[in-house]
């Protein structure tokens, strides 16, 4: 039995479960009793030389174990082997995966840059906020990036200029955020300025709105 067959087998017995399965609970699709040997064959099918052939399969498992992020921090210590895999789940049909994928891809330091132009003008927000942050961790915030982050659409996204403004170190683009912060037609952005943080990146509660 090959990987692929293995994992697509393994797949379809936790669609079967997950049909009767209690959804009550953030994280109850890990609840599966095969979870494990789940992961393991997902971890497995990344790292095999015919990983691309069965992307659809591995974007699935990283979908189901986003909420604690499972597959994404077995990537993060294997992001070399898994650069072009992480490209393609940047592709994948569902934001679950690609928020997942561009933050893995923000612990490098170099490259990947079509793939972050991508990810600023995903359609989700979320996958966009994630996106900007995960840029930031490694690479250059400038002036232009900051302009693009306050333009976006989404107001959960424009709100992290505000982070990504005093990680520049620059009191001018500091000030250049905040007054349009202040004046930014959503609360969430404006209240931003005045609250700490980890405020900033925490995930909101819900919907996002536009």
């Amino acid at each position: 039995m090959t990987t692929m067959t293995s994992l697509g087998r393994q797949l379809g017995e936790w669609a079967q479960w997950s049909r009767q399965a209690d959804s009550g609970e953030d994280g109850w699709e890990t609840m599966f009793p095969g979870w494990r040997e789940l992961a393991k064959e997902c971890q497995r099918a990344m790292l095999s030389p015919n990983a691309l052939d069965q992307v659809d399969h591995i974007a699935e498992c990283w979908r189901i174990s986003e909420e604690a992020e499972e597959m994404a921090e077995f990537a993060r210590k294997h992001v070399s082997a898994l650069a072009t895999m992480l490209v393609e789940l940047c592709r994948a049909c569902h934001p679950d995966v690609r928020w997942q994928a561009i933050d893995v891809i923000g612990d490098t330091t170099i490259g990947f840059e079509a793939t972050f132009r991508a990810a600023f003008i995903d359609p989700d927000p979320y996958v966009r906020q994630r996106a900007f942050l995960a840029f930031a961790r490694h690479r250059l915030v400038d002036h232009e990036m900051l302009k693009r982050v306050l333009s976006d659409p989404g107001p959960y996204v424009r709100r992290v200029a505000w982070e990504l403004a005093h990680r520049t170190g620059r009191a001018e683009e500091v000030a250049f955020v905040r007054q349009a912060m202040e004046t930014d037609k959503s609360e969430v952005v404006r209240l931003a300025v005045t609250r700490p943080m980890d405020w900033l990146t925490a995930a909101p509660s819900g919907p996002q709105g536009e």
